[in-house]
């Protein structure tokens, strides 16, 4: 991604150098959420299956959600005084999260798909959260963390529609099963 271009002075209270690191951190962001948008709506267009219209709606939701994301992480490099990079192409030349596959259709499918690109984001988003901290930038650091935040409880709600059995829970089927196995053989 090309440098922020600074296009506006400003009195907040930051160092030049401290503002644009800020910018060039928040715009790449940016192009990480809109290609997390771009993955939500290719879910959503093509989910097929049984629970079709409860993800259908659900990845909706996610969609929507991103938007204001980029929205706030739009506007908070703007308010440092540089140009926004928020373009499709500049989002797509950009962004850090892996493709989404175009041959998903069924629900299940895109539910681990989507849980894995909202794991990639989050990840950027604890980074940048990072970067902000050592910045001394505590406005940036409070808007990535409230996002991240967000995005943990999306993911909560996307996976959710995952049955995974934990280990432990599998350990004790299989003693019950043991068990009943026993008592019938007795």
């Amino acid at each position: 991604m090309a440098k922020s271009k600074s296009v506006a002075s400003t009195h907040i209270a930051l160092p030049p150098d401290t503002r644009k690191k800020m910018a060039d951190l928040l715009n790449g962001l940016l192009a990480s959420t809109l290609d997390l948008h771009s993955h939500a709506k290719q879910a959503h267009w093509n989910i097929r299956g049984p629970h079709f219209l409860t993800l259908h709606e659900l990845f909706d939701k996610l969609a929507e959600q991103t938007v204001e994301h980029g929205d706030e992480i739009a506007e908070r490099a703007g308010q440092l005084g540089f140009a926004v990079s928020g373009t499709l192409r500049q989002g797509a030349s950009a962004s850090k999260l892996n493709e989404y596959d175009l041959q998903i259709a069924s629900g299940e499918d895109h539910v681990r798909r989507l849980s894995q690109s909202l794991g990639e984001y989050e990840k950027l988003l604890l980074d940048g959260i990072e970067d902000a901290e050592e910045a001394e930038d505590p406005v940036t650091q409070d808007i990535l963390t409230r996002i991240c935040g967000e995005i943990d409880k999306s993911m909560w709600m996307i996976e959710s529609h995952i049955v995974v059995v934990s280990p432990e829970a599998e350990t004790l089927t299989n003693n019950n099963k043991k068990a009943a196995a026993s008592q019938s053989a007795a």
